[in-house]
């Protein structure tokens, strides 16, 4: 029985129907109405953290900008930071540690420390 449910809750996004948030996960509401579940940043899987990417570039709250116009969407905007961090060390680094000098010294363990390659 939960698979299914969760073949629909997975499914609903594909349908332009709005993921629903789990009953545990916090929910946020864009100045628009549109209202994005907001799960806790440490404790999501990567595949997760990707669902809630998607539903926050469907709610449409900066409009294509890299700031919300609306002053109460900031709010969701520290939610999308510190989720993109989370993401960066937990999900994207583990694919890409090992290229060029590789292990924790790489350029993508350290891209937050050091900045941009010359």
């Amino acid at each position: 029985m939960k698979s299914s449910f969760a073949a629909v809750i997975i499914a609903l996004p594909a349908l332009g129907i709005p993921a629903l948030a789990m009953a545990d996960e916090p929910v946020m509401t864009t100045s628009a109405g549109v209202q994005i579940a907001t799960p806790g940043v440490k404790t999501i899987s990567c595949e997760r953290i990707r669902m809630v990417f998607d539903e926050l570039d469907k709610s449409g709250y900066r409009k294509d900008s890299p700031y919300p116009h609306q002053e109460e969407d900031r709010a969701i905007l520290a939610y999308e930071s510190a989720l993109s961090v989370e993401y960066f060390w937990r999900c994207a680094n583990k694919s890409v540690q090992g290229v060029g000098k590789g292990g924790p010294d790489s350029y993508a363990a350290n891209a937050f420390q050091y900045g941009y390659l010359d």
